[in-house]
């Protein structure tokens, strides 16, 4: 058993003896199963795409399908941001004038 400076002895912790065989175990596993994954891919590269029977579309209308899909809105009403926008700028620059009038001399 080891003795450190205190004289005490210390049991090794066991709790932390096996997390990097795991860890290992883990990568390993990881690496075979991404390896096995891309030869998967690569054998099936020269299947081509898939030849299926849908029509294709020839005549289609955006615009119809669009105003078929989309809510109808009416416009928005800005005037309420435009004067608040305004309020804040008003209320800054009244803010930055009451800052300099204290250091004017009276």
């Amino acid at each position: 058993m080891p003795r450190f400076s205190d004289g005490a002895a210390h049991e090794p912790d066991e709790s932390n003896s096996r997390p990097v065989p795991r860890l290992a175990l883990m990568a390993a596993l990881q690496t075979v199963g991404v390896w096995s994954l891309q030869e998967h891919i690569k054998s099936q590269s020269d299947a081509g795409l898939p030849i299926g029977n849908t029509p294709v579309i020839t005549n289609f209308d955006a615009d119809a399908l669009k105003n078929g899909i989309l809510p109808k809105y009416g416009p928005i009403d800005t005037r309420e941001g435009q004067r608040l926008a305004i309020e804040g700028a008003a209320r800054r620059i009244d803010l930055q004038n009451r800052a300099v009038q204290k250091y004017l001399p009276r």
